[in-house]
C-alpha cells in the first residue's frame, strides 16, 4: 500500500527460498552465491544512483555492462562495505565518503561472447538477452544448472591456480569470489561443450576443493538442489574416458571452423584407425566432404557436408579391391616434396575416385594402399598445400607417420635434442623435415623411383661415401647431404 505497488511484482523482487536454493530474479542460485559484503561500480552509482542486485552475485569481481571492476572498500576510509547499515546507496555507511570517488578500472575481457552468455543466464537487466543457441547437449539444462556449472568449474580453476592440488581447500569465505579470468576460462569451457568441457574437467580433477573426494571434485560442488544436474555430469564425465581430445588448427578459409578442440568419439577413432592418418589429417578431410563425418556436433563445428553428401570412410575400404600392383602410395607422396606432405589432399581424390588404390590387407595402416596413378598422385602431391596449420600438436605416434619411422625413433631424436622434448606440434616435424632426412625417407624416395635396396645394403652405401649421421647412432642425415646422395643414386641407377 505504501509504495502503491502490485504485491506480484514485490513478490518477484524478493528470495524465494525453495530445496536449498532461492530464486534470483528467475534462476535459482544456492545462498552461498550471495555475498554478505557490499561491492559497488563506483561509475554506475554516479551514473545511475541505485545498487543493482547482480554486484551481490560472489563470482562477479566486474560490472557485467561496463566491465568496471567493483569495489568493496571505502576508499576514503578503507573499512568493507556492507549492507546491515546505510547511508544511501552511494555512500559508506561508517564515514559517509562518497563512494563514486572510487576507482574506475575497467577489467580485461577475453571473450565478450562469455560475458553474453552469462548476462543471457542470470543478468536481471531488461537489455540481457534471452535468447541463446546453446551446445545440442545442454538443451536439456535450465538456465539456473548451466549457470551453476559454469561457477563450480570457476571454482575449481580458480582452486587449481592458487595451489589447490597440494592441500585441501573448503568452500568458505573468500574462495567463492572468482578472478575475471578465471570466470570466463570457466564460460568458455562450457559454451565449448563438450571438449572445452571435458578439458576443463581433467585440468582440474585432482583439486582438492572438498575435504573428501570420493568422486570428481566437480560433482561436490554443485548445489544440493541440483540432483538432476550432478547425474547429468556425473554421465557426461563418464562419456569422456573412452574419447580423445587435442585441439587443430586449419588455415583453409572454406568453412567457419578455423580452431578446433573436440572430443573424437570411437565412431571419428574407428575411421582414424581404418586410414592409418593422424586425427587432423582425417578431420580436413571431413571437411572436403568427400567423406561422412559421423560426429554430428564435430560435423557442424568443421562445417563439414551433411550425412547426404560422400561415404563413409570404413564402407568405402571394405569395397577397395586387394592387390599391390603398382607403387606403394605412400612412397610416393614422401617423393614428392620433402615436408608439409598434403596427406588430406591425396585421400580426398582417392574418395572421389580420381586417383585408384587397392590395398594389401597383410600390411599396416596407410602402408597397405598401392596405385598405378603415380604420375596422377604426384601431380596432387605438388599442386596441393597442407591445410592443417603449423600449430596443431601431435601426439609422438602421429609424428612417428609423419616422420615414417617409429614411436622408438621419435624418442631417440627427443633424446638426441632433434625434436622438442615437450608437446610436438607439426611445425616441430616441418622444420626437422627441412634440415634432415630420415633412412625411412630415403628408402620411400628410392623405392618410388623403382629402385630396390635393404636399410643395411643403404647404409653400406651411404658409408662408402663418408656421410656421417647427424646424431650418433640413429638413421639420420642432414638435409643437403642427403640430397646429394639420392641424386648420386639415381644417376647411378640411371646408367
Amino acid at each position: 500500500m505504501l509504495t502503491g505497488v502490485e504485491s506480484s511484482q514485490l513478490e518477484f523482487l524478493n528470495y524465494k527460498k525453495y530445496a536449498k536454493l532461492v530464486e534470483f530474479f528467475g534462476t535459482a542460485i544456492t545462498p552461498g552465491y550471495l555475498s554478505r559484503i557490499r561491492r559497488v561500480s563506483p561509475s554506475f552509482l554516479d551514473n545511475c544512483g541505485y545498487q543493482k542486485a547482480i554486484w551481490g552475485m560472489r563470482c562477479f569481481s566486474f560490472d557485467l555492462n561496463s566491465m568496471e571492476r567493483l569495489i568493496d572498500c571505502c576508499p576514503h576510509c578503507g573499512k568493507t562495505l556492507a549492507y546491515r547499515f546505510s547511508a544511501g546507496p552511494c555512500y559508506c555507511a561508517l564515514c559517509g565518503g562518497d563512494l563514486r570517488a572510487g576507482p574506475k578500472e575497467i577489467v580485461p575481457i577475453s571473450s565478450p561472447r562469455a560475458i553474453d552468455f552469462l548476462r543471457y543466464l542470470v543478468d536481471p537487466a531488461p537489455d540481457a538477452d534471452k535468447s541463446w543457441d546453446r551446445p545440442e547437449r545442454l538443451r536439456c539444462l535450465s538456465r539456473s544448472e548451466i549457470f551453476a556449472t559454469i561457477v563450480t568449474l570457476g571454482n575449481l580453476l580458480e582452486c587449481e591456480k592458487l595451489g589447490g592440488i597440494d592441500e585441501a581447500v573448503l568452500t568458505r569465505g573468500e574462495q567463492f569470489d572468482l578472478s575475471h579470468d578465471t570466470l570466463i576460462e570457466a564460460t568458455e569451457a562450457v559454451l565449448g561443450w563438450p571438449g572445452g568441457f571435458h578439458s576443463a574437467t581433467e585440468k582440474v580433477r585432482s583439486v582438492k576443493r572438498h575435504l573428501v573426494n570420493r568422486s570428481h571434485p566437480l560433482l561436490p560442488g554443485i548445489p544440493r538442489g541440483m540432483k538432476s544436474l550432478k547425474t547429468f555430469l556425473k554421465e557426461e564425465m563418464g562419456r569422456s574416458g573412452s574419447w580423445k581430445t587435442r585441439q587443430h588448427n586449419f588455415t583453409s578459409d572454406r568453412g567457419k571452423a578455423t580452431r578446433i578442440h573436440y572430443l573424437f568419439p570411437k565412431s571419428v577413432e574407428a575411421d582414424v584407425r581404418a586410414l592409418g592418418l593422424p586425427r587432423a589429417e582425417v578431420l580436413e578431410i571431413y571437411r572436403t566432404g568427400a567423406v561422412i563425418c559421423p560426429a554430428p556436433e564435430l560435423r557442424n563445428e568443421l562445417s563439414a557436408p551433411g550425412k547426404s553428401e560422400g561415404v563413409h570412410i570404413v564402407d568405402f575400404l571394405e569395397r577397395v579391391p586387394e592387390g599391390s600392383d603398382g607403387v606403394r602410395l605412400r612412397d610416393l607422396v614422401i617423393a614428392s616434396r620433402s615436408s608439409r606432405h598434403p596427406w588430406a589432399a591425396v585421400f580426398d581424390a582417392v574418395f572421389k575416385g580420381d586417383v585408384r588404390i587397392t590395398q594389401a590387407r597383410c600390411q599396416p595402416f596407410a602402408r597397405r594402399f598401392y596405385t598405378q596413378d603415380a604420375v596422377k598422385l604426384t601431380e596432387i602431391c605438388v599442386a596441393a598445400n597442407p591445410q592443417v596449420d603449423a600449430s596443431t600438436e601431435i601426439s609422438k605416434i602421429e609424428a612417428a607417420f609423419y616422420l615414417s619411422t617409429g614411436t622408438g625413433m621419435i624418442l631417440s631424436l627427443r633424446q638426441a635434442g632433434l625434436l622438442p622434448s615437450e608437446k610436438l606440434t607439426l611445425q616441430d616435424v616441418w622444420k626437422f623435415q627441412d634440415q634432415f632426412i630420415t633412412t625411412s625417407e630415403i628408402l620411400s624416395r628410392m623405392r618410388a623411383a623403382g629402385e630396390r635396396t635393404t636399410i643395411r645394403d643403404l647404409w653400406c652405401r651411404i658409408d662408402s661415401v663418408g656421410l656421417e649421421r647427424a646424431a650418433t647412432g640413429l638413421g639420420v642425415l642432414r638435409r643437403d647431404e642427403g640430397e646429394v646422395f639420392l641424386s648420386c643414386a639415381k644417376d647411378a641407377a640411371g646408367s
